[in-house]
């Protein structure tokens, strides 16, 4: 998904120092204007400055690295830092913390792939399978007691058990 970003709006998505602002800017040239006459600047080009930058465009190709970055994670996955680093968070690519970074293995970006491909079903070609959803529990409320939803239920409650049958 390319989205543009507005200037204020890269510095705050992706935290970067002051130095790296102005070399970013400096690197990534704006794609239009809003409104405002503010430049604003494709998602794609940004990441890829990025990478350019610290070199992360490169995924580790043997298996002797135990665990990878949320950037090569992105570069495997061929999406943007922010969107692999949402993926890692979310708990849809199995991950560890490393104090504040975030790790995993490239087995389980495989497994995250594997898991999410559509996969043709076997009795008649050209019929795809798509995975359900995973359904949300129903009728699991939680009200404060004596809070205003507590004391509407209780009294629907008690009219119910006035009404003859």
């Amino acid at each position: 998904m390319n989205r543009f970003f507005t200037k204020q709006q890269v510095v705050f998505e992706y935290h970067l120092a002051v130095r790296l602002q102005a070399e970013l800017f400096g690197a990534v040239q704006p794609v239009e204007q809003d409104d405002h006459g503010e430049p604003l600047y494709l998602e794609e080009h940004l990441d890829r400055g990025l990478a350019n930058r610290f070199g992360a465009g490169q995924v580790p190709a043997s298996s002797n690295e135990p665990f990878i970055t949320i950037r090569e994670t992105a570069a495997f996955l061929r999406c943007s830092y922010c969107e692999a680093r949402e993926r890692m968070l979310d708990g849809r690519i199995r991950t560890i913390r490393d104090g504040r970074w975030l790790r995993t293995r490239r087995e389980w970006i495989e497994a995250y792939i594997a898991e999410k491909t559509i996969k043709a079903a076997r009795d008649e070609p050209g019929v795809y399978t798509v995975p359900d959803p995973p359904r949300r529990r129903q009728g699991h409320i939680k009200l404060k007691k004596g809070g205003a939803g507590y004391r509407f239920l209780e009294r629907l409650s008690e009219d119910d058990k006035k009404k003859p049958t």
